[in-house]
């Protein structure tokens, strides 16, 4: 049973390969006049990544803040140390989200 079961699992990790490796070739490079473009387009994706932990961290912030109010009145410690930590970790995302720029120096 376990035999048939890799075995299975190796067809698909092969069709992955497969599949990634013919898409891959399948990309054409080309040379474009513009030089910066592709940094430009670069910048402009990380920006909207970064954008976008930011945002996730203010929502994760949010809920950790929910959740110790929820528990101040249901006077549960745990939910408030789960909330604390929450609220914690909602504020290390967004520093990392809207200070990833100085930080790597962009």
């Amino acid at each position: 049973m376990i035999n048939k079961f890799n075995n299975a699992m190796e067809k698909v990790r092969r069709g992955i390969l497969f599949g990634m490796t013919a898409a891959l070739t399948c990309i054409s490079a080309y040379a474009d006049e513009d030089k910066n473009k592709g940094e430009t387009e670069f910048n402009n994706v990380l920006d909207w990544i970064l954008v976008w932990i930011g945002r996730a961290g203010i929502v994760l912030t949010v809920w950790g803040a929910v959740q110790i109010a929820l528990s101040v009145s249901n006077e549960d410690a745990t939910q408030r140390r789960n909330g604390i930590l929450q609220l914690i970790s909602g504020l290390m995302v967004m520093a990392i989200g809207y200070g990833a720029k100085s930080i790597i120096g962009y």
